[in-house]
């Protein structure tokens, strides 16, 4: 994950790059994080695989509503056979994710904060088995720091440019490079 975040120059960018590589991992249809806004207590849908993604921003759920907020209002994973069938399910209007059964909600938490959830969704019921929640919860341990680490490097120093970082470079007569192994230049 923190290879991923190298690689990108936002937080949503980042996300997306995360929600690609968890379902690809977990060979699930959907994979979705969703971001806690403290002060509204609203989980928003930051990212999503397999979802419509015109919800990205868009969607909210309130602390404790549906499957997703009552994973993180108890902070708890819950693993679904057939989420329908869960008394806490709430269909999001528009998300298509009506096919999708089985389902696996993890929050993402730093210490006592609340960062949000990571979901994954499949249309084969009981897809999901407990080595996969063991996986997500350790992954959403990682992420919880990574997302926070996130937002306060991005807050901090915003990303330029990469036109204007080579013009700065240059300026400086300085060629900015990765390097391939060990060492030093002159």
């Amino acid at each position: 994950l923190a290879g991923l975040f190298e690689k990108t120059t936002s937080l949503s960018d980042f996300l997306e790059r995360v929600v690609k590589t968890i379902a690809y991992h977990m060979r699930a249809a959907v994979c979705s994080v969703y971001l806690y806004e403290d002060a509204t207590k609203e989980l928003i849908l930051s990212a999503n695989q397999g979802l419509n993604r015109a919800l990205i921003g868009e969607a909210r759920l309130r602390l404790g509503e549906g499957i997703t907020g009552k994973a993180l209002e108890e902070l708890r994973a819950i693993r679904e056979a057939n989420a329908t069938e869960n008394p806490n399910f709430k269909l999001i209007k528009g998300l298509d994710e009506e096919q999708f059964k089985a389902f696996l909600a993890v929050p993402i938490v730093r210490g006592l904060s609340r960062v949000g959830v990571i979901v994954v969704q499949d249309p084969v019921p009981e897809y999901f088995t407990e080595n996969d929640e063991k996986a997500l919860r350790a992954i959403a341990a990682q992420l919880a720091s990574t997302i926070e680490n996130a937002k306060l490097l991005l807050t901090l120093h915003p990303v330029e440019t990469s036109l204007a970082r080579t013009e700065k470079a240059s300026d400086l007569g300085l060629v900015k490079g990765i390097r391939a192994s060990g060492g030093i230049a002159s």
